[in-house]
């Protein structure tokens, strides 16, 4: 399995501002990540604590690929 973890600042409060104009486009590149996960039968997850936004990706390891 291979476990890939992201962790960014956010605002403490919860009120997710951000400075994007467009929001149709808002938040598609987490979509994407997910979608990837499922195709190597994997999963994501989101979580948030005080202040810190956090994604976590878990994949199984292609049999085909090399192991360092």
């Amino acid at each position: 399995m291979i476990l890939i973890r992201c962790e960014n600042a956010c605002d403490p409060d919860g009120l997710h501002k951000h400075t994007r104009k467009d929001d149709y486009w808002h938040g598609i590149g987490l979509k994407n990540v997910e979608d990837i996960a499922k195709r190597f039968d994997g999963a994501m997850d989101i979580s948030e604590g005080k202040g810190t936004f956090i994604i976590s990706v878990m994949m199984k390891k292609c049999p085909f690929t090399t192991s360092d």
